[in-house]
């Protein structure tokens, strides 16, 4: 994951410590529960696309994004776990193929 203003690794960076776990006023998750979910979110669709299909809801390792740091490196595993189906697609044709979702 690139650093640069648009990535999830740059945002994740620029929150400070303070608020890592903290709700803003007229939000509904800290930046590491945002986190979490779009952490997990790739992995399980990536999971049901592309893969197996036995990921759940349920997170097997929460205490990885303790820090921003471990946030952070998690992301981008789950990050490179996506793309790398991505680049075992023999053409750009393959992306409009319908997939399996995690909802059914």
């Amino acid at each position: 994951m690139s650093g640069n203003e648009h990535s999830r690794a740059g945002n994740i960076r620029s929150v400070r410590d303070e608020y890592w776990d903290a709700v803003p006023e007229g939000a509904k998750r800290s930046a590491w529960e945002t986190t979490r979910h779009v952490r997990l979110f790739t992995y399980i669709y990536a999971n049901h696309a592309f893969d197996g299909a036995d990921m759940d809801y349920s997170d097997p390792a929460p205490e990885r994004q303790a820090t921003r740091a471990a946030a952070t490196q998690w992301l981008g595993e789950a990050h490179a776990y996506l793309i790398g189906f991505i680049r075992e697609l023999s053409d750009d044709g393959e992306l409009d193929v319908a997939r399996k979702a995690h909802y059914g």
